[in-house]
């Protein structure tokens, strides 16, 4: 037996503060690109159903955050884990999963773009479901 873990989820998954009351979106994620747990995600321009994320060069409307750390290839197969380490067992899918509701540290999410945590509980000028929640106490400014 390794002396060392080979499955460390907690460096590469964000993990809410009270799981059983979290949900869950399935989602497929945008091609040739690293997601990073707690990362806003928006829905990719021109492209229904795919989500990427929020960036400080492609502000959008956050609709969820991102679960777990992978990377996708040019033919959008997903790698869990980091760029560097890859996945635990070198397996690929096609599907990830993202949290729509749930109660977080905001040092454990990703604050990327002109106040990335701030816009997604705002209104949605188009009708579609932002991240459900509020902040309870702290800031969401950036530093």
């Amino acid at each position: 037996m390794p002396l060392t873990p080979s499955n460390r989820y907690t460096q590469n998954e964000l993990l809410p503060l009270n799981p059983e009351e979290a949900q869950t979106i399935d989602f497929v994620p945008k091609a040739s690109t690293y997601y990073q747990p707690g990362a806003f995600l928006h829905q990719v321009a021109g492209d229904v159903g795919k989500l990427e994320p929020v960036t400080a060069s492609a502000a959008g409307s956050p609709v969820a955050i991102n679960k777990r750390a992978f990377i996708t290839d040019a033919s959008g197969n997903i790698t869990f884990g980091s760029p560097a380490t890859g996945g635990e067992q070198g397996q690929t899918q096609l599907v990830s999963d993202a949290y729509i509701t749930g109660l977080f540290r905001t040092e454990d999410l990703v604050q990327t773009g002109a106040g990335a945590i701030a816009a997604a509980y705002g209104q949605p000028p188009n009708g579609r479901n932002f991240v459900k929640g509020r902040l309870i106490t702290g800031t969401t400014a950036l530093g």
